[in-house]
């Protein structure tokens, strides 16, 4: 079954005050009572045993007037009484026998005593006595009990309540405003688990499923913003943004930094003989065989068209050069649809630490540019004294 908050309220306060409240006066009630009724009986037998003594004379010499007397001032001051029954052994015969039938309301209860004379049994008494007015005796007292108790519990209930209504209304109220809060301002990594299946728990799912979404689609339209369509590798956007950060740290921990610039010789020629379809698995396949020959920390991006970009922080120039040669042979070495024979010119150089990243891509291209035009598939590293150049 649902919980809604509301039921919740009501159990909570249930729970903490009136079952308490009802636990607690029943148990007074019960021990209450149970104390009345024994003292009622202690007290009635007091009673029957005054009244025994009292009618000891009266009953050896048989002054039935006496003993009539004497139960009816037991009668007038005691409104439980309802029969005073009291008998002769001398006489064998009732002396005093007094019935009120109005008063035999309820439980009844009934003590019986012999009565001596000198030592001697002259005769027995008995008196019936009605409960129900000493459980109405009872009664006023323990409403002054109980009163007291509400009152003391209406504290508890109060501040129950303010605990409740803080656990299960202000506490998820603040949470789904900060939970929006934090959508609201673009933070959007940071998920928000709610249990549970009230309002405000149903509503936190909600908004989570919401974030979830909002994030995945935020997470593709970034994707597909820096990443190139069709090989799957970092667009020129992302890799400018990336490169100049990498290129500042390296110049700031005085770390080496290489830049390698390649492209697809007669790629043009490709495309007319053989189709840009063909064309775009060819880019495809050289941007997945390098990729696995680079590592974690390298930076590669398409540049454009056949064009490609690949920045080393932490490489020196021999290092790159050598890597450079290594993804020459396997460019040339991998199996093209149609056969094609796929070979690329590499233009490397490292940055002497106080160069713009613009500055070194246009050396890398000149480079580049020389590694074509000395006869293509080949390397070639960057020398400001090279006259080529």
């Amino acid at each position: 079954m649902k919980q809604t908050t509301s039921v919740k309220l009501l159990t909570w306060l249930a729970l903490t005050f009136f079952v308490p409240f009802l636990l607690g006066s029943g148990l007074i009630y019960w021990y209450e009572k149970k104390d009345r009724q024994e003292t009622f009986v202690k007290e009635l037998q007091e009673r029957t045993q005054a009244l025994s003594t009292s009618m000891s004379e009266p009953l050896a010499y048989f002054a039935s007037q006496e003993a009539l007397r004497i139960a009816q001032v037991v009668v007038f001051n005691h409104k439980n009484i309802v029969e005073i029954f009291v008998y002769s052994d001398v006489f064998q015969i009732p002396l005093v026998h007094i019935d009120i039938p109005r008063r035999k309301q309820g439980e009844l209860l009934s003590c019986e005593q012999p009565v001596d004379f000198e030592g001697e049994s002259v005769g027995k008494i008995r008196i019936t006595s009605t409960v129900d007015s000493v459980i109405k005796d009872f009664f006023s007292p323990f409403f002054k009990k109980i009163l007291a108790i509400f009152l003391g519990m209406s504290f508890i209930g109060f501040l129950s309540m303010w605990l409740a209504f803080r656990r299960y209304m202000v506490l998820p109220m603040s949470r789904l405003l900060d939970q929006t809060h934090k959508i609201t301002q673009g933070t959007m990594t940071e998920p928000c688990v709610w249990e549970g299946d009230d309002e405000f728990a149903t509503l936190g799912k909600t908004i989570e499923a919401m974030r979830q979404k909002i994030f995945a689609r935020l997470r593709e339209v970034y994707l597909e913003a820096r990443t190139d369509e069709l090989t799957g590798i970092s667009n020129r956007r992302d890799f400018l943004e990336r490169v100049e950060r990498d290129l500042a740290r390296c110049y700031e921990q005085k770390q080496p930094f290489s830049l390698m610039m390649f492209d697809l010789d007669e790629f043009k020629q490709i495309n007319d003989q053989y189709g840009h379809s063909v064309g775009d698995q060819i880019l495809n396949i050289v941007s997945l065989s390098l990729k696995q020959n680079l590592r974690n920390g390298d930076l590669f991006a398409r540049w454009g068209g056949e064009e490609f970009l690949l920045a080393l922080p932490g490489t020196s120039k021999n290092q790159a050069y050598l890597l450079a040669e290594k993804l020459r042979r396997v460019l040339f070495n991998t199996p093209y649809p149609k056969n094609v024979h796929v070979t690329a010119s590499f233009g490397v150089l490292e940055a002497q630490g106080t160069e713009s990243f613009q500055t070194l891509l246009d050396a890398a291209d000149a480079a580049m540019y020389l590694a074509k035009k000395r006869g293509k598939n080949q390397v070639v590293i960057y020398d400001p004294d090279n006259t080529e150049l």
